[in-house]
This record gives C-alpha cells, sequence and structure tokens, in this order.
C-alpha cells in the first residue's frame, strides 16, 4: 500500500476537536447564563433587582407597591415641615411653599430601571454584577420651582442687611458716582445645596441659614456705559408732536427722566460697546475672544441708563389727555315702538402710553431728537350695526311729575338736563349714576341759578330744579323693579314732587340716584317734557319679574309741617319675591330752610 499524502491548507483531527470542545464549552457557559438570566428575569419580573437601594433603604425583591406604601409616608413626613434656623429666629414651612418637590414615583422607576435600560452585553454583566457586586443606590428625585425658591427666600428668609449698588447721581452739572455699600445676605446656591443634602439623607434636621457678606453688583469700572447714556439722554430737548400738537422736553427737565437699572452682560450685544463716544478698544476684543466683557472686572452685569418708567409714564399720560378722543355712541330712541339711531356712532382715539414710552427710552439714546406719537383707533360700543344685538324691545316703565308753577330758570335748567340724559345707555348689570351722568352743572353747560336746598337753607345756585330730574328718574327705576343701591329724600316736602315719599334729591358729588340695571339687556332711558310734564320712559327686554308698590303711607304728621312718609317697592318672579325694599322719607318743617 502507498502512503497517504497530507493535503495542502488540512488541519490535524485533534485541533477540529479542540475547537469543537471550546466552542461547546462557551455555548455551554452561554446557554447556563441565559437561563439563569431568563429565571432571573422572570423572578424578578415585578420586583427590584438585587443589592438596590433608595434614598439608603434597601429594596431588592420587593414590588413597587411595596416600595410605595413604605416610601410615602417617609415623604410625607418630610413634606410636613422644613426649618431653617438663623441666630436665634426660626422659619417653619412646607417644602411645597419653598419651591421643593419630591417625585416618588419618578425615583421608583429610576430604581426599577436598574439593570432592566437594555439587551445588550454590558446590560446582561450589570445584572449579574446585581449579585455579586456593590449596592447601587438610588437617591430620591426632587424638582425646585426657582421662582417660588428664590421669592421665597427674598420675602421670608430676608436676614440680614442689602447691598446697595454703585449707581450715578446728577450733580453740579455731571453724573457722577454713588458710592454702594456691602450688606449681609441669604446664599441661595448655598441653602439650595443643604436642602438637598437633607433630601438625599431624608433628614428633618433644621438648616442653618448661610449668610454671606454681598456686595454691589456693579464695579467702578462698568459705569462708564451708563454715564455716557445719560450724557445723551439730557444732552438736547427731546420733542413729540402728535399731528399739529407739539411737547418739548428740556434738558432739565430730562435729568428727571434719567433712571439706572442693572443689566446682566449676557443681555448686551458687541454693538453696545461700540456706539459713538463709547469705544472701548480693551473690552472689544475681549468680547470677541469670548472672555470677560469688562478689563478688571468684578461682576457679571452693568450698570444701563435708561429712563424712569414712573415719570415718564405721568409725563406721557398727562399728554395723552390732550391727545385722547372717546369713542361716541349712536344714540338710539324709540319711535313707534321701533328702535332707531338718532346720531351715529363716532370712533375714537387712544395715545399708546406704554408703546410710546418702549420706544422712546431707545430713541432717547441717539441723534434723533423726535419722535411722532403713535395713537390707536378706538371702536364706539354701540353702533348702528349691533342695536339689534342690545336687546331694547319694549317700554318696561314709566316714571313722571309736574313742575307746573316753576319759575323760568328751573324750567330751563330742567330742560337742559332731560336733554343731556335722553338716549342714556345702562349696560346689563352696570350700576347707573345720575351725577355722573348729567356731569358738570355750570354755566358754561348751559345752567341757569335757581333756589336749591343747601346747608339748611333754600339759596340759589346753577343747576335748581335738578331734582325733578332727579325724582322721576328714581319712579322709572323703582316701577322698572330695579335695586336702587341710593337715593336720600328731600329735608322738607316740596309740591313739585307729590306724591311726598317717591321724591329724590341730588347735589354734586352726593346725596346722588344711584341704581344697577339687573335685567339681562341693555336699557334706554327716554326723557320727554310735555307742557309742564316730565317724563323719564325706561326700554328693555322684559324677564317678567312683576313688581307691586305700596303707599306712600304717611305719619308722625306735626302742625310745623314735618312727617314721615314710606313707599314699598315688591319685585316677584314666577310669582315668588326676589326683592322688598323700602324708601323711608323724613321731611323736617320747612320753616327751618327759610
Amino acid at each position: 500500500m502507498g502512503k497517504l499524502k497530507k493535503q495542502k491548507g488540512q488541519r490535524p483531527a485533534k485541533f477540529t476537536h479542540g475547537v469543537s470542545f471550546v466552542f461547546f464549552i462557551v455555548l455551554l457557559c452561554l446557554s447556563i447564563s441565559g437561563a439563569y438570566l431568563l429565571s432571573l428575569d422572570l423572578f424578578y419580573k415585578d420586583r427590584f433587582y438585587p443589592q438596590t437601594t433608595i434614598a439608603g433603604a434597601d429594596v431588592s425583591g420587593q414590588t413597587k407597591k411595596e416600595v410605595r406604601d413604605t416610601l410615602y409616608p417617609k415623604v410625607s413626613t418630610f413634606n410636613e415641615s422644613l426649618k431653617f434656623v438663623y441666630q436665634d429666629q426660626i422659619r417653619e414651612t412646607k417644602p411645597e411653599n419653598i419651591g421643593i418637590y419630591i417625585d416618588v414615583e419618578r425615583t421608583l422607576d429610576q430604581a426599577f430601571q436598574v439593570g432592566r435600560d437594555s439587551l445588550t452585553w454590558w446590560s446582561v454583566v450589570d445584572r449579574m454584577s446585581l449579585l455579586y457586586g456593590d449596592n447601587i443606590s438610588v437617591d430620591l428625585s426632587y424638582r425646585v420651582d426657582d421662582e417660588v425658591f428664590n421669592n421665597y427666600v427674598a420675602e421670608e428668609l430676608a436676614f440680614g442687611e442689602a447691598s446697595q449698588d454703585l449707581s450715578l447721581s446728577y450733580r453740579e452739572g455731571d453724573f457722577v458716582v454713588k458710592e454702594g455699600q456691602e450688606g449681609r445676605g441669604v446664599s441661595s446656591k448655598y441653602l439650595l445645596a443643604l436642602l438637598a443634602h437633607n433630601i438625599l439623607d431624608s433628614s428633618l434636621e433644621p438648616i442653618n441659614i448661610p449668610v454671606d457678606t454681598t456686595y454691589s453688583r456693579v464695579a467702578k469700572n462698568e459705569l462708564q456705559l451708563a454715564k455716557l447714556e445719560a450724557r445723551k439722554i439730557m444732552g438736547a430737548p427731546f420733542k413729540l408732536h402728535y399731528v399739529d400738537k407739539q411737547w418739548e422736553i428740556s434738558p432739565e427737565e430730562l435729568v428727571d427722566w434719567v433712571d439706572f437699572t442693572i443689566r446682566s452682560d449676557d443681555e448686551l450685544e458687541p454693538s453696545d460697546y461700540l456706539t459713538k463716544d463709547n469705544f472701548d478698544l480693551d473690552n472689544f476684543i475681549l468680547i470677541n475672544l469670548g472672555r470677560s466683557k469688562w478689563v478688571n472686572n468684578k461682576t457679571d452685569v452693568v450698570l444701563m441708563a435708561t429712563l424712569n418708567r414712573g415719570v415718564v409714564g405721568q409725563r406721557l399720560q398727562s399728554i395723552a389727555e390732550e391727545v385722547n378722543l372717546p369713542a361716541r355712541n349712536a344714540k338710539l330712541q324709540m319711535v313707534d315702538s321701533q328702535l332707531t339711531v338718532s346720531q351715529p356712532s363716532e370712533k375714537g382715539r387712544e395715545m399708546l402710553v406704554d408703546g410710546n414710552f418702549e420706544i422712546l427710552a431707545r430713541q432717547v439714546k441717539t441723534d434723533k431728537r423726535e419722535l411722532a406719537l403713535l395713537t390707536r383707533e378706538t371702536g364706539a360700543e354701540v353702533t348702528a350695526e349691533n342695536i339689534g344685538e342690545l336687546g331694547i324691545k319694549e317700554l318696561l316703565a314709566t316714571g313722571e311729575s309736574n313742575f307746573a308753577g316753576s319759575p323760568s330758570n328751573r324750567k330751563h335748567n330742567i330742560s337742559v338736563a332731560s336733554d343731556k340724559l335722553n338716549g342714556i345707555l345702562v349696560k346689563p348689570e352696570e350700576e347707573y349714576s345720575l351725577i355722573k351722568n348729567i356731569g358738570e352743572v355750570n354755566a358754561e353747560a348751559g345752567y341757569l341759578p335757581e333756589l336749591v336746598i343747601k346747608e339748611n337753607k333754600t339759596i340759589p345756585e346753577y343747576g335748581g330744579g335738578l331734582c325733578q330730574i332727579a325724582t322721576t328718574n328714581f319712579r322709572a327705576a323703582v316701577k322698572t323693579g330695579l335695586d336702587i343701591t341710593e337715593r336720600q329724600s328731600h329735608s322738607y316736602a316740596v309740591s313739585y314732587y307729590n306724591p311726598q315719599g317717591t321724591d329724590a334729591t341730588v347735589y354734586i358729588p352726593h346725596p346722588d340716584l344711584r341704581f344697577v340695571n339687573d335685567t339681562p339687556a341693555y336699557i334706554l332711558i327716554q326723557t320727554r317734557i310735555e307742557g309742564n310734564m316730565l317724563y323719564f320712559e325706561f326700554y328693555g327686554t322684559n324677564d317678567g319679574r312683576e313688581v307691586e308698590l305700596i303707599g306712600p303711607t304717611y305719619w308722625d304728621r306735626k302742625e310745623d309741617g314735618s312727617f314721615r312718609a314710606k313707599w314699598v317697592q315688591i319685585v316677584r318672579q314666577d310669582g315668588q319675591e326676589v326683592m322688598k325694599q323700602q324708601f323711608v322719607s323724613y321731611y323736617d318743617s320747612p320753616d327751618k330752610y327759610h
């Protein structure tokens, strides 16, 4: 027989068997590991893996519910109270009041994810290490509401004395340094760290409030920009104008407008350093190198010149009173049961005080020394297009009175006031004031002198006779079933107001006649004079209310002409009494007023 020849590339049988054995061992290990991990996953499917702790407490093998039942009472105890101590003073509050919120559910979720993050090889290693490695501790999860925290520290933990910032003040023709002052204040960052430490340790120990020396937030070398801006603001007169009106603000007044505010460096743009007469090469280089924006800087804020919103706003408001034009509602009248427009509405004009302030605050730092004031058009509430939405459908009630025997001036005044009130609209839930709607009572308004009761005397004054208006208006409101919120009878009985007890007197500013429109729609007040009769008609929507009037009744009559009277208004809705008002009048002897 010939010898077998070894073929090129053929491995020995011993080597092949060795590889197979290694492969078998690896496969066996993987199978055992896989089976073990599978059994581990099955056992801990709804449980925390071994070696897992939450806030120092071992939760291995427990379910979320079991841990939750243990953790919530512990957290609730912490949430009951936080104590802060400063010297001999103690502040106690709940964590939520300082903006600290512990999230139990998030804590449970984070702890439950230990060993379950992924299905990678490293996840397998992590799960194996849970059996034999060190404990994996999960801290309590919490969040901080910065605004609530800072507000609480500022308002409730304001121990020490606040520092005063460096600033500028105007003296002897220029802006000079106003020195700051060191202070003592709570270190918010350190306090927050102490709070976090207590949370992580589940500690209920009082926290000693950390107080540090506080300094001016502005360094002297940071004042130059503000000084240049302030000089620019008051460097020349500034003109405000609207159409043909103009207001010039002098440099002397502009000085009072200047205010200073602190801004963070992060809010500044490179252009802030490159404005005219304000170029700082060193700072410009540092800005563009991404380093500090101030040479030899001490802080990260800078003082900026601006306008004092209160002072400037007051000036703009006074100008607005000259510019503004109120919109005028359409004037309405009821003619043959049809609501019509007797005078069209007119649009108004409003000067934008806040908007003009913002523009002015920027422009006053430039070479442009004038500003065209911004306004906006305002619309009327009542126009020809929307009168159908007002609910003015029918006559609700009429008040009337007889002024026969009145002197000519008195009749004139009654006519002037009647015309002024004709067409007045009262919105639902609005309180009507007779004095407000009459307006000025003087010669310019068309009134003449006539007798009025004033300070226990009957003397002539402009507007005498307006009580005829008040009385008639009062009677219409009572008959409509409205809520009368202010009414006063005359000091003594006057024949113009028969029957006595149903009158009302007015005198600026009080007494006034007031009532509330508690109907579901607008009320249109329409007045008219026929001979010596004055009428007030109230139009609106009849909501089904029924009005019963009792009286007036009289008692306690005396020979000197004094007596008392009572007029009762009862309002019913669906047969049920919803309001009852008694108008009691005390009439003195007329002899005391002559």
